[in-house]
């Protein structure tokens, strides 16, 4: 007889892993894919801020700007300067029915996003936006620093056979 009991224990939200491709289109608008956008949805608080930290875009979210603003707690000067220069380049951007995402102006002219292919990583409650060379260079530096990292996580414990 099949088990007829249903499972309510919730599950925890958990964001989605791995770089997805898309584009930034002439507008500023950037499409995300539908388990970023499914995410989000789920989300009590959905409110994305968008930014530039060192030359690469990201979306927070989940209240995750406000978390790294936090962490600043300590010198109030300096979580005052990083609070307005990422103003300067961002904002909250809202999500649309389609999970489209329109950029704010700012930022697509500081990093020229507009027309152009990027990745997207989605870790820790932050979307980080790779223009493409920009990806590259990261996914190589990762490559060279690969058997170390494997060595190490192997000392800690990370099954790596």
């Amino acid at each position: 007889m099949p088990d007829t009991t249903s499972d309510t224990t919730p599950r925890p939200l958990r964001n989605p892993r791995g770089y997805h491709a898309t584009r930034v289109d002439g507008t500023g608008r950037l499409k995300l894919p539908s388990r970023f956008s499914d995410y989000i949805h789920q989300l009590a608080e959905q409110t994305l801020f968008a930014t530039k930290i060192k030359n690469v875009a990201r979306i927070y979210v989940n209240g995750a700007w406000e978390r790294e603003l936090n962490k600043l707690a300590p010198e109030p000067a300096l979580r005052k300067r990083m609070a307005r220069t990422a103003e300067a380049f961002g904002g909250d951007v809202d999500l649309d029915p389609q999970g489209r995402v329109t950029l704010p102006q700012k930022l697509r002219e500081a990093l020229e996003l507009e027309n152009k292919q990027v990745q997207l990583r989605f870790f820790e409650d932050i979307i980080t936006l790779y223009l493409q060379e920009q990806f590259e260079a990261e996914f190589q530096a990762n490559v060279a620093a690969n058997p170390t990292d494997l060595e190490r996580a192997a000392e800690l414990g990370f099954d790596v056979d």
